[in-house]
């Protein structure tokens, strides 16, 4: 475990240097925080619903990954209960309350053809077993 840390905390040392070089004047990377952490999970989960979408395309929407994002977010306030800060609480509270309506609001998916109505479809052809090569 000591080795692995060392090997990451010597990547980490990298990453800052090429983040400080790319960016005059900034002392170190701001360290990772609860907030930053709840920050990220919830962007995530707006991008699977397809936030980042310019007006015209056609979102591209990853209901899974944004169910994921969001199960991730409800786990973490559960583990978290009684040991947040009031403001880490409301933040949390808020992040899964958006999420949850921008889940509910967003496109669903049409269901799939059958397998075998879309020969293209992967499960059309069942994949065959690896083959062992000596």
């Amino acid at each position: 475990m000591e080795q692995a840390n060392a090997a990451y905390q010597q990547t980490a040392d990298h990453l800052d240097t090429a983040v400080r070089a790319a960016n005059p004047g900034m002392e170190h990377p701001p360290a990772m925080s609860f907030e930053q952490i709840v920050h990220s999970i919830y962007m995530t989960a707006i991008l699977q619903l397809g936030g980042a979408t310019k007006p015209g395309e056609q979102p591209k929407i990853d209901l899974m990954g944004a169910r994921q994002s969001i199960d991730m977010l409800a786990i973490l306030a559960e583990k978290t209960r009684g040991n947040l800060t009031p403001a880490e609480s409301q933040l949390m509270d808020n992040a899964l309350f958006e999420i949850r309506m921008a889940s509910s609001k967003s496109p669903r998916p049409s269901p799939a053809p059958p397998p075998a109505a879309n020969l293209h479809h992967p499960l059309a052809h069942p994949p065959r077993p690896p083959t062992i090569v000596r």
